[in-house]
């Protein structure tokens, strides 16, 4: 099994980029569709039904073990050798209710019948609220193929059909459904392969996960989502990739669709080795493709950062013709993003270029620098009061040098300088303040929370922005 990742360089001009910062999202929208190109999963070259089923071609109807009961199923677990097959009888439905955490072993095919003849598939299944997961994969090269797998709610917590925690596994042809927090969980491992399934009601608010990736990488070929919060997730930490092609993705939703956390969701606040690079980040790749989305009550694609290698979203049919809808930037933007050649509406409606690279990492809704996509120093800001900071009294306010490393360095003149405390300016000067030229004295404010924040104007025609915030406790 292989997996392509490709590295994009940035590929426009510094000096084009600080001329048409403010034009980052801009679309070519409206274009004549009219192409050799296809977009959508129908362009599907794998040879077999998306979502599995009738016409899969790559069914195992045959094992060295072939069980229909819980005991035979647990008994062969102990007994099957890497390169074995356990075949579950077609008619079978195994209820593993109260059990937990099922090792599977390495090398080992879990096999049954579905799509031949119209059959359905052997069905395992739990009633057992709280199992994460029912099935647990920490040996290589396991293949779970032609199965059902139920679970015991689509909402309430807590279940987890498959658990992957190892390289190399591949699920395919298989119907999953009625898991609450996550049909396929693939943690801390590459080279998954998960395709031609129907994986359906995973719905739980603030989890409900199809498929989703923590700390992994691996390929989301050619399957169909429904009932859903987000159809495939990433958690944004390290090591998160994913590449989504080919997949159907229904509308019955009740989040958006493809999703990639980062940013503020994790960081600061739980587990930040380098804060000011890592509060950008949204995991390491993401590449979405060919795939249709049947939704429109909330945006396809969610980003919430800015991964480290790449985003690459393109010849995807959004349904909703409003191209706001089909792919949004959450907390951060900028870095190696590429957004281009997707269709919207029923009419596929072409939009040509909608996201290009760009060597900086702005905030959303704001075109104003914050740091260098490429991991470049970049760094100014205030010297104190920290963020957070608890203060009382006269407090002064001094900035740090601005360092700037890299060609950004070489061209980069601080043009003015504005510092603001909610809102009220303080300082706005065409010149650096000395140290103690600007004040914040407490006494003249309520205790609370205040917003204080710096903005640098440069020569790039883009601004450099930093907000912090200090807490004013008087008494």
């Amino acid at each position: 099994m292989k997996r392509l990742i490709r590295r994009y360089g940035v590929v426009c001009l510094l000096s084009a980029l600080w001329l048409c910062a403010t034009a980052f999202c801009c679309s070519a929208v409206g274009e004549s569709a009219v192409s050799a190109e296809v977009y959508g999963a129908e362009a599907n070259p794998t040879g077999d039904p998306i979502g599995g089923g009738a016409g899969y071609s790559k069914i195992v109807s045959t094992g060295d073990y072939i069980v229909s009961t819980r005991s035979e199923f647990l008994a062969a677990l102990v007994k099957a050798k890497p390169g074995e097959v356990i075949y579950i009888a077609p008619d079978a439905q195994i209820d593993l209710s109260g059990l937990v955490n099922i090792q599977l072993p390495g090398g080992v095919t879990i096999a049954g019948n579905r799509g031949v003849d119209g059959s359905p598939g052997p069905l395992l299944y739990t009633t057992t609220m709280n199992t994460v997961p029912l099935l647990n994969i920490m040996q290589p090269n396991v293949r779970i193929t032609g199965i059902r797998l139920r679970g015991p709610d689509p909402a309430l917590p807590d279940g987890i059909a498959v658990r992957i925690l190892s390289h190399d596994v591949e699920i395919d042809n298989c119907e999953i459904w009625n898991w609450s927090y996550a049909g396929i969980a693939i943690m801390r491992t590459h080279g998954a392969y998960i395709h031609h399934n129907y994986i359906h009601n995973v719905r739980r608010p603030g989890l409900g996960y199809p498929v989703v990736f923590d700390g992994a990488t691996g390929l989301v070929e050619a399957n169909i989502f429904d009932y859903y919060r987000h159809a495939i997730a990433g958690t944004g930490t390290k090591g998160t990739g994913y590449e989504a092609r080919y997949n159907i993705v229904r509308a019955n939703a009740i989040s958006f669709a493809f999703d990639m956390h980062g940013g503020e969701d994790y960081c600061p606040g739980k587990t930040c080795t380098e804060p000011e690079k890592d509060i950008y980040m949204a995991g390491e790749w993401v590449h979405i493709h060919h795939n249709t989305f049947y939704i429109t009550a909330y945006e396809s694609i969610r980003i919430r950062g800015v991964p480290r290698e790449y985003t690459e979203i393109h010849h995807n049919w959004f349904i909703n013709p409003d191209t706001t809808r089909g792919v949004f930037f959450r907390y951060y933007r900028g870095g190696n993003a590429k957004v281009y050649q997707n269709v919207y509406g029923p009419e596929k409606r072409l939009a040509s270029v909608q996201v290009e690279p760009s060597p900086f990492i702005y905030p959303e809704g704001l075109n104003t620098i914050v740091a260098m996509a490429d991991g470049s120093k970049l760094e100014f800001g205030f010297a104190h009061p920290v963020d957070k900071a608890q203060v009382k009294g006269v407090v002064p306010v001094e900035l740090l040098p601005v360092v700037a490393e890299g060609e950004l360095g070489k061209t980069l003149t601080i043009t003015g300088v504005e510092i603001k405390l909610a809102g009220r300016v303080l300082y706005k000067e065409d010149r650096w303040p000395k140290n103690g030229e600007v004040q914040i004295d407490t006494l003249s404010l309520a205790d609370g929370t205040y917003a204080l924040a710096l903005r640098l104007d440069t020569n790039l025609g883009v601004p450099m922005q930093r907000t912090i915030y200090i807490n004013v406790r008087n008494k």
